[in-house]
């Protein structure tokens, strides 16, 4: 297997950030950048991924620490890998085994954001459900379809969603993904802010297995 390389860490020019990042960097003053040659991106926040080649031609997928390997998990990128397979050869023969080539995949937009709700994303949750029931009624009331993707362990949460929608008329559809322990816990350990495998133990151990009764 290839070494993976990850896209490095990107700070903001100051007056220009609109959401913090993962690692919360420090906006770079304008002084320190006088007189230097710089190159300035766009911040376009979709799934972090990127496209090598190794020695024998053999193409690369990857997202953030990870190989995109076709296990679970992995339906956003449905659509990127079609897309990189078509245009392989040509991909091949610009990046050959020299260059990585990083993007964003946009797949779906993010609608409810942490700057907007003034709280860290590792606290205040009750905030941040609130929030985000309010922006799924906002879609409802319009008719307009959405994608609710939040960790729903217990039965009585989801729910709470589930009333919520059909109160509206909307159909709803389950989507349930499980990954096997081990995959869990190495994907887990690639992360740049790893769950520790004591809480995911105690989410196994608690969780309620969504039925099909539940939307019926």
């Amino acid at each position: 297997m290839e070494r993976i390389y990850k896209y490095p860490r990107t700070p903001h020019i100051e007056g220009s950030r609109f959401q913090q990042g993962d690692e919360d960097l420090e906006s770079i003053k304008f002084e320190k950048i006088k007189n230097r040659f710089c190159v300035l991106e766009e911040k376009v926040d979709g799934d972090n991924c990127g496209i090598s080649f190794d020695k024998q031609g053999r193409m690369y997928l990857q997202s953030r620490g990870h190989f995109l390997n076709g296990g679970y998990g992995e339906t956003q990128f449905n659509m990127f890998k079609t897309w990189a397979n078509t245009f392989i050869y040509k991909l091949r023969e610009i990046l050959g085994y020299r260059y990585v080539m990083y993007g964003e995949w946009l797949y779906a937009k993010h609608t409810v954001y942490y700057d907007e709700l003034n709280v860290s994303p590792s606290k205040d949750f009750g905030k941040v459900g609130a929030v985000a029931f309010s922006k799924a009624k906002e879609y409802l009331r319009r008719k307009e379809s959405f994608v609710w993707n939040a960790t729903n362990l217990r039965r009585e949460n989801r729910q709470k969603l589930i009333r919520l929608c059909t109160s509206y008329g909307a159909k709803v559809k389950f989507v349930y993904l499980e990954v096997p322990y081990r995959e869990l816990i190495l994907r887990d350990n690639k992360r740049e802010r790893y769950v520790p495998i004591k809480v995911i133990d105690n989410m196994i151990k608690n969780m309620d297995m969504p039925e099909a009764e539940e939307i019926c």
